[in-house]
């Protein structure tokens, strides 16, 4: 996915600086920041970054790691499910997934979701996206997750994220903000998580 970068103008709205209450409609009148985005917010994402404002669509929509068993070890979502609706659409895509054989290839389509997944050892890691979304770049997310946990824990295991889960958790919500990839620099991600270790 690519960040593009806004100065002052996009999709009808200005900023008269980084504050969201700031901002202003089309007509030049000025509304609160929840009414501007109310009809937007399940697919636009606005992030702060480095004193920018940056505009960016949701495309993952849930990251999954179960294991070989078909058990979920850690389930992140960008978009709201109810329990029963989360836990039949684990089953559904764990099962598809888990089922196929090697010599094909890790993008799957279930319902209106592309899945991309990849096996590392015991774990598989899925994760849904929409379907326009490029697969490939989707792989090298994956591969930056796990190469993040494996320079915090050390070559990490199921039970690493077993025993860590809200460790992993931080991982993953410093890497994807509403549904958004904004960090894959390692050193960045883990910078908070070993500050956190550091004080207690």
């Amino acid at each position: 996915m690519i960040l593009a970068p806004l100065s002052r103008h996009r999709a009808g709205f200005r900023t008269t600086g980084n504050d969201p209450q700031s901002w202003r409609g089309p007509s030049g009148g000025s509304d609160s920041a929840s009414e501007l985005g109310s009809a937007r917010e399940e697919r636009v994402g606005c992030v702060e970054k480095l004193g920018r404002i940056w505009w960016t669509e949701m495309t993952i929509r849930f990251v999954l790691l179960v294991n070989k068993q078909g058990q979920t070890r850690l389930a992140q979502y960008y978009e709201y499910l109810t329990i029963e609706e989360r836990r039949a659409l684990e089953g559904e895509i764990v099962r598809k997934c888990l089922a196929r054989p090697d010599n094909q290839c890790s993008f799957v389509e279930h319902r209106n979701y592309k899945i991309i997944y990849r096996r590392y050892a015991s774990l598989f890691f899925l994760v849904g996206v929409d379907g326009e979304e490029n697969e490939l770049a989707i792989l090298e997310f994956i591969h930056c997750v796990v190469e993040t946990m494996d320079r915090y824990f050390g070559n990490v295991c199921e039970l690493d994220i077993m025993f860590h889960l809200e460790k992993a958790h931080f991982m993953l919500e410093e890497m994807v903000m509403n549904g958004c990839i904004v960090e894959i620099n390692k050193q960045n991600i883990l910078n908070p998580l070993q500050l956190m270790d550091k004080t207690t």
